[in-house]
């Protein structure tokens, strides 16, 4: 097993994603691929007793970074799965994908039909099982239902407690609820987890800037100019380029300055 490193896209709409992925296995007849979109080598693997080795190979992809380029891939894999659904309506490994699809497409509500019929066909110790969940929160959140959002995080914390995507989403939802402390307290959870040897799919940024990001958010509201300060630099550090982490700290100087100035009033 290898980590395949997706590129960021120019428009934001795919994140720097690693997924996990089997690379390197064994030629046999009882080893053969399956689905015709986003190929799966593991059943078969599993099926046959095979097991699963990991490594800390990381391979970069960057076949989705050229917005021409993914369009098309998206338009022919649709033609695909659709053609397929059509003879397995309930198969749940092609509802993930074509729910993936919508996503990018902005098709919340279709995203969610697919979405929720795959969780409904998918066994809790399946690998996508725990990505459905966290993709149903975000559908729900998108559709400006976030009580239902923090609802299905839960659902799926019960059977994944320490999925970060799961914790980040609910925090997400939370936030937007208002429940601040909540919300703080699952972003907090986040930067005490690593990422496991389990097979997912999850951008690596929400074990740092991400939740970072968001912790200096609520610092600052709460005047906790330090420890805004601390996450604003670790976001930099991660990300040296970043403006809003450069804006950020340039406002919390004068924050400094000012706390200062009243201290020896």
């Amino acid at each position: 097993m290898v980590r395949c490193a997706c590129d960021a896209t120019p428009d934001g709409q795919i994140q720097g994603t690693v997924v996990d992925h089997m690379r390197l296995f064994p030629l046999r007849p009882d080893v053969r691929w399956t689905y015709p979109v986003h190929e799966q080598i593991l059943p078969a693997l599993r099926r046959a007793g095979i097991p699963v080795e990991w490594t800390d190979i990381v391979v970069r992809h960057t076949g989705y970074v050229d917005e021409a380029v993914r369009r098309r891939k998206l338009d022919r894999d649709s033609r695909i799965l659709e053609r397929v659904l059509a003879e397995s309506p309930e198969e749940p490994f092609v509802r993930f994908n074509l729910g993936f699809i919508a996503v990018e497409k902005g098709e919340w509500g279709k995203a969610l039909e697919h979405f929720l019929v795959s969780l409904a066909h998918s066994e809790p110790e399946d690998s996508i099982t725990r990505k459905l969940y966290a993709l149903v929160a975000k559908c729900r959140q998108s559709l400006g239902r976030p009580d239902e959002a923090v609802a299905v995080c839960d659902d799926g914390l019960k059977i994944a407690p320490d999925d970060v995507e799961l914790l980040y989403r609910k925090a997400v939802a939370l936030r937007t609820l208002g429940a601040r402390d909540e919300a703080e307290a699952c972003w907090n959870r986040i930067l005490t987890l690593k990422r496991p040897e389990r097979f997912s799919s999850v951008d690596v940024g929400i074990y740092g800037h991400l939740t970072r990001r968001n912790l200096a958010r609520i610092a600052e509201e709460r005047r906790g100019w330090s420890t805004a300060r601390l996450h604003w630099l670790e976001t930099l550090r991660e990300c040296p380029d970043d403006a809003e982490a450069k804006a950020a700290l340039r406002q919390l100087e004068s924050h400094g300055e000012n706390d200062e100035r009243r201290e020896f009033a």
